[in-house]
C-alpha cells in the first residue's frame, strides 16, 4: 500500500531542507530522490507474501524510483 498525500507533503519539506542544505533555493529531481527512502521507508506497507519473499519497503521505494522519469 502506498504513502499517504500527508507523506507527500513531508517528502516535499525534507527536499526542501536538502536543497537548501546544498546551498539552492530550489528543489532538483536529485533531492527528492536522496530523501525519498528515509521519509517514505516507514509509510509504505507490504503485503505479507513480499516480506515473505525477502522484499523490503526500501527495495520497492527504489524500483518506483527507477521506473519514474525525471520530468523535463
Amino acid at each position: 500500500m502506498g504513502a499517504s498525500s500527508r507523506a507527500a507533503v513531508h517528502l516535499l519539506q525534507a527536499a526542501k531542507v536538502r536543497a537548501l542544505m546544498s546551498g539552492r533555493e530550489f528543489v532538483i529531481p536529485d533531492d527528492v530522490k536522496r530523501v525519498c527512502r528515509p521519509v517514505l521507508r516507514h509509510r509504505v506497507t507490504l503485503q505479507p507474501d513480499a516480506y515473505i519473499e525477502g522484499f523490503t519497503p526500501d527495495d520497492i521505494l527504489t524500483t518506483a524510483l527507477e521506473k519514474v522519469e525525471v520530468p523535463r
